[in-house]
């Protein structure tokens, strides 16, 4: 490695330690960091899937934030910051995939984003908090309710920026969760929801978080599923695995089959389809996505005693294996 390249790479290796904390202006100025140079942008592709890069960069991080190491290159003018949340959304596609900016839409209309099927955005607002979305997940956002999300659908990787006197809340499938200041991982599907909490807390209210009725708060390493009727079944998890998939490992505990090849299809891009007299079955184990769809599907099948089959449209599950 040359020292050009491992300058950039300790600057991506600063910027993924200090966005952890990091504020809005911080999080303009990251977006400006990668846009400045190509290389910007591959190198926190390779510190964000490899976080054996962290380790020894960890004992040795300056105490202040990081600035710009080199000014904006002069042709490209720096991005005019408009002043509502939302107004800059920085958009980081997870695995060598450009980044991107969106723009919020015309003030007081609320609006959807989306991940393509097999790759993860980022989503950032205003206040600092950050929203990683997996494949074919949707997050409906509206500039006047800053602290409001609803997950329409998949995965999300939610860090939320802490404001005690206005929790952060997200709504998915009649449900919400309410939170503080954390780091947690909600699952949507047509059944019910699915959240795990690596950091903070996080209170989960069956039905609207107005009303009255059970609270139940969830601390760093446990985990609640939940059905469409609001009945709740807790667990636990290591809170190091919450979020894996945006680091390409999936982590499941006792989870239907069904879901397992549906999550792994949002993190691969795949359509993987489960017999239907196979979709109760438990899966318990971890699956790597960032080895390609066809891989991730194999690894399932032999995990799961089951059969890959590659269809027209993508892989089905069947009961040919030793299971």
């Amino acid at each position: 490695m040359n020292m050009a390249t491992d300058t950039v790479l300790r600057e991506a290796i600063d910027w993924h330690l200090a966005l952890a904390e990091g504020d809005s202006e911080r999080w303009h100025d990251f977006v400006d960091w990668l846009e400045a140079d190509e290389a910007h942008a591959a190198a926190y592709d390779r510190v964000v899937l490899d976080d054996a890069l962290l380790g020894e960069r960890k004992a040795e991080r300056p105490p202040t934030p990081i600035t710009l190491q080199r000014p904006i290159a002069p042709d490209r003018p720096r991005r005019r910051r408009a002043p509502l949340w939302g107004a800059a959304i920085a958009a980081t596609i997870v695995g060598g995939v450009t980044v991107s900016t969106l723009i919020r839409p015309a003030a007081g209309d609320p609006y959807s984003i989306e991940a393509p099927a097999g790759q993860s955005r980022t989503v950032v607002l205003d206040d600092g908090t950050r929203i990683q979305l997996n494949g074919g997940a949707r997050l409906s956002l509206d500039h006047t309710a800053p602290r409001v999300a609803m997950l329409d659908r998949g995965e999300a990787l939610f860090s939320v920026h802490y404001n005690a006197a206005t929790p952060f809340r997200v709504e998915a499938g009649g449900q919400t969760i309410e939170d503080v200041g954390t780091v947690f991982d909600l699952v949507a599907h047509d059944r019910g929801l699915r959240v795990a909490v690596a950091e903070g807390s996080v209170a989960f209210h069956a039905g609207d978080a107005n009303a009255s009725g059970d609270r139940i708060v969830l601390k760093p390493g446990m985990a609640l599923r939940s059905d469409r009727a609001g009945e709740a079944v807790l667990s636990r998890v290591d809170p190091a695995a919450v979020g894996g998939w945006h680091r390409g490992h999936l982590d499941f505990d006792n989870a239907r089959l069904a879901d397992v090849a549906e999550e792994l299809g949002w993190s691969t891009g795949a359509t993987i389809r489960v017999e239907p007299a196979l979709a109760e079955r438990r899966f318990s184990g971890v699956l790597r996505s960032d080895r390609g769809a066809d891989d991730a599907v194999r690894s399932l099948a032999a995990l799961s005693g089951t059969r890959p089959v590659r269809t027209a449209s993508g892989w089905t599950l069947d009961g040919g294996g030793a299971g």
